[in-house]
């Protein structure tokens, strides 16, 4: 879901079926169409707010 912090209004929610897969990769999945739907809409800054501790200490570098 991609939403206006400022108002709170949602500007765009997508859903779809990826198949038989890990719920890492899922995750992954779904942040890289977030963050390639939020492009295309031409937003230039971006919070990104997720509950997968794997997926959020990775991108920190926390882990490899």
């Amino acid at each position: 879901m991609i939403e206006d912090a400022e108002t709170g209004k949602v500007l765009e929610e997508h859903a779809e079926h990826i198949g038989v897969t890990t719920n890492n990769q899922a995750e992954y999945q779904a942040l890289k169409l977030g963050l390639e739907e939020a492009r295309q809409m031409g937003i230039k800054k971006i919070q990104v707010f997720m509950d997968s501790q794997l997926v959020v200490n990775q991108l920190k570098g926390t882990y490899k």
